[in-house]
């Protein structure tokens, strides 16, 4: 499968999301279409005055980008560099005072503590090495992004996006087993051999819609849908 090069793409501050259509055909993988890019803060996301999109930041020693959403004694983590064939996905539960130790499902771990005003940690991705990162509040567009949707999962596709508070992205794309660097973020649904998934974007309630209930009994960090 061809890599489909998709480092950030910056035209000024939060220029970052690229509205393109990945096809696949003949066993090849490439980027079809690449449409105007427009800012990262014009995605039509969860009401980010009524929810915590988590933390975001680059991970010491690498390229990677880690973000981690917290809430309800939950977490959803993702540690991506789509160049270097990262894209370790994290869940798991808090401890006690936000403290967190996460194994993915490909045996990289995560431990981190969340403060006030950063979450700190560090991540072991299978090199030898322990990697600390040091992650802020994730503003406007910035967050944690990934393809979720039945659809996905039965034709083998898995893709996630880290968007960091300078705009730049970091992604994954996996098609039947075989990673490549994702396109850019492409809103509401990524395209695949005319078939377009749901993309989806990780926060946590903060408090419930004005004349509504209080919040729902349900783990958090939850996902919305990108519209």
């Amino acid at each position: 499968m061809a890599r489909v090069r998709a480092r950030p793409i910056r035209t000024g501050r939060w220029a970052v999301v690229g509205l393109m259509a990945l096809v696949v055909s003949s066993g090849a993988c490439r980027a079809d279409e690449e449409g105007a890019v427009a800012p990262a803060e014009q995605i039509d996301v969860a009401d980010r005055e009524s929810a915590d999109p988590g933390w975001v930041g680059s991970v010491d020693g690498t390229d990677a980008f880690a973000a981690v959403v917290v809430g309800g004694g939950r977490v959803v983590a993702y540690v991506c560099d789509g160049d270097a064939g990262i894209a370790e996905w994290f869940t798991g539960e808090t401890g006690d005072e936000g403290s967190f130790a996460l194994t993915s499902a490909s045996g990289a771990t995560m431990r981190g503590q969340e403060g006030d005003d950063r979450v700190t940690g560090s991540v072991g991705l299978g090199d030898g090495a322990t990697h600390r990162f040091v992650l802020e509040r994730a503003e406007a567009g910035a967050g944690l992004y990934r393809v979720e949707d039945p659809e996905a999962e039965r034709d083998g596709v898995r893709a996630g996006w880290i968007v960091d508070n300078d705009g730049d992205q970091r992604g994954s794309l996996r098609i039947a087993g075989a990673s490549s660097p994702a396109p850019a973020l492409p809103g509401s649904t990524l395209t695949v051999e005319d078939t377009s998934y749901t993309v989806v974007v990780y926060s946590v309630p903060t408090r419930p819609p004005p004349g509504g209930p209080g919040p729902v009994p349900i783990p958090y960090p939850i996902s919305d849908k990108v519209s």
